[in-house]
């Protein structure tokens, strides 16, 4: 009875929730596997996923472009100060022995205002938003779903439906990546 399979464990939470249950212990320590551990994951998870699926979801209703991959150059110069200050902080973290659990504390800190932001959009409270505050916003989303990236979560159950499976791919995508990966 304390043992269960990730197929099974897929059937009653989320992909992502799984990989940040996984990614909030160091992997030199033991993984305290429990149902109320999975729930918070999954609260966390909840709010995580709304940040990140911001620009995805309400890009055109606050006038965001298109998202830009993020590089050193444009980190150094496009970003203000206490963005690049988190950016080098989950660098940091990460560099010190791979701390995932850190690293989530600073996507949490990232995400904190572009959920504030989320939950205006939902109520359709958007008058008073100054266009400033967008464009810093954006930036902030821009590190969030880069630094979320570097850890494997990306926005969840908002671009694609899911198939009557639970994937996000089709049929013809998932045996193309198995022969893209049987031929590397």
């Amino acid at each position: 009875g304390n043992f269960t399979t990730i197929r099974a464990l897929l059937k009653d939470i989320s992909p992502m929730t799984l990989r940040m249950f996984v990614l909030q212990a160091h992997y030199r320590k033991p993984l305290d596997f429990t149902n109320e551990a999975l729930r918070a994951a999954s609260t966390g998870w909840k709010g995580l996923n709304g940040a990140l699926s911001l620009g995805e979801i309400h890009a055109n209703a606050i006038g965001w472009p298109e998202k830009v991959s993020l590089t050193k150059e444009v980190v150094k110069s496009y970003l203000n100060e206490s963005l690049h200050e988190l950016y080098q902080r989950f660098t940091d973290v990460m560099n010190d022995d791979l701390n995932t659990s850190g690293a989530l504390a600073v996507l949490f800190e990232l995400s904190r205002p572009l959920r504030a932001l989320a939950n205006r959009l939902e109520r359709e409270d958007i008058e008073n938003i100054d266009e400033t505050d967008l464009k810093a916003l954006f930036s902030r989303w821009q590190v969030l779903v880069e630094l979320a990236g570097v850890l494997g979560l990306k926005a969840e159950g908002i671009e694609k439906p899911h198939s009557k499976k639970g994937s996000l791919l089709n049929e013809n995508e998932i045996q193309d990546a198995i022969n893209a990966r049987k031929n590397a």
